[in-house]
């Protein structure tokens, strides 16, 4: 990078807490003391009278790169959605990169790098920094690995550079066969000695050495029994191929491991031959989590959703015991079945990766994506008035302080339970 100066940032922040001040200061100093960044930081600027006004203009558009960091009070402020004695000084920076971003869009659209902490969530960052159509920069930690991805867009060192442009290659076409098309609606596949009517498809994921393609069907001879069907088709047999087919017959072992786990889908079906694999599993059928129960979540049904988020818990331990996570939880990955509505996942998600490779996943991961689906459903209201709710969900969004599998934060929902009973 020779003799040019360093790149300049601005770090805009709420004062979230005394806590969260001392997280992004950490940061701050991290970034100019270790590794080079010529970071302008509020704290830093004190020591004589300012007009902060103006300050924050200068600092602005003197900056090479301005860091938003996401948190729940910034996005609040952001948002419009504060008083306008809260946190003025945020409001007033938030309408000024919203100002500058509609008036110089591409040239503040890579300005403007919105940051999420350890701790932090993607679902903080304003609405108007496009959280989930934008890029957004995840810090895993204090070190060039934990910002590695942010560091190089600061510094304009990508992690692959474009390469050289050569000649085209002339290709022949495939053949229909060789697509791995999505199912048709209505087209018959059969698995094992059962046929399975297929009522709607996913969008293939292909490679050049493998596609999959999944469906929700129908059982022919019992039409009301709903499954899901996954095929592999191996076309080329690489390394990413074999990997591949492990995760797919892994997923199939561990499907069977757990049929006697309530909660899971029960293996239905498995076809194996030289190019492809097919699975069939139950579908359960019922409302999903985000349908029956549409947030905010009125008080009398409050109960309900966390024994429902409970009994979840425990079908999840069942993955944790085996050294695996589902890790893509979500409000839209979980049923309720049936008349006593029993809350049943979709799929494995991404444990059958785990089971072929062996390699163990935390179970941190889902304890933070439930408290997330706890967080986002329970009015902030009702967290505040549940002493044991608000601790056990600021604890668990804390990778430092989260309870170590779903068992332990099932058992910490089971107590929230009580407390609310006995009001």
């Amino acid at each position: 990078m020779g003799d040019a100066p360093p790149p300049r940032v601005f770090i805009s922040y709420a004062h979230d807490s005394e806590e969260h001040k001392r997280h992004v200061h950490a940061f701050a100093r991290f970034l100019r003391a270790d590794v080079g960044i010529d970071v302008r930081f509020d704290m830093w600027d004190t020591e004589r009278r300012r007009d902060w006004a103006t300050w924050m203009i200068s600092q602005l558009e003197d900056a090479d790169f301005v860091l938003v960091i996401a948190s729940p009070a910034y996005k609040r402020r952001a948002d419009g959605r504060a008083e306008a004695e809260d946190g003025r000084g945020v409001q007033f920076e938030a309408s000024l990169l919203r100002d500058l971003l509609s008036a110089r869009r591409p040239q503040w659209t890579a300005k403007i790098l919105p940051v999420v902490l350890p701790g932090h969530t993607l679902d903080e960052i304003p609405a108007f920094l496009q959280p989930y159509t934008a890029s957004h920069y995840q810090v895993s930690g204090f070190s060039l690995d934990g910002i590695d991805e942010l560091y190089r867009v600061i510094t304009g060192q990508p992690r692959f550079p474009t390469p050289g442009m050569g000649a085209l290659v002339v290709r022949p076409p495939e053949t229909p066969e060789d697509t791995g098309d999505p199912w048709p609606s209505g087209h018959q596949v059969r698995v094992g000695q059962r046929s399975y009517l297929v009522r709607g498809t996913v969008p293939i994921d292909s490679t050049p050495s493998w596609s999959t393609r999944q469906a929700i069907a129908s059982d022919v001879s019992r039409p009301n029994d709903l499954v899901t069907l996954r095929e592999l088709r191996l076309v080329r047999p690489d390394e990413s191929a074999a990997r591949q087919r492990a995760a797919f017959e892994a997923e199939a072992m561990l499907l069977a491991d757990l049929a006697a786990v309530p909660g899971f889908p029960r293996l239905l079906g498995l076809q194996v031959d030289p190019h492809a694999i097919v699975l069939a599993f139950s579908r359960e059928t019922g409302h999903t989590l985000r349908d029956l129960y549409r947030a905010p979540l009125a008080a009398p049904r409050l109960v309900g959703f966390l024994e429902t988020i409970r009994q979840l818990c425990a079908s999840l331990q069942a993955l944790h015991e085996r050294g695996l996570g589902h890790q893509r939880l979500t409000l839209d990955a979980v049923v309720l079945a049936g008349t006593r509505q029993t809350p049943f996942l979709l799929d494995l998600g991404s444990s059958a990766l785990g089971a072929a490779h062996h390699t163990a996943a935390s179970p941190l991961v889902d304890v933070h994506d439930l408290a997330v689906m706890v967080r986002d459903t329970i009015s902030e209201v009702d967290i505040r008035r549940s002493p044991r709710l608000n601790q056990l969900l600021a604890d668990s969004l804390n990778h430092h302080r989260q309870p170590r599998n779903a068992a332990a934060f099932g058992a910490a929902l089971t107590e929230v339970v009580e407390e609310l009973h006995a009001r």
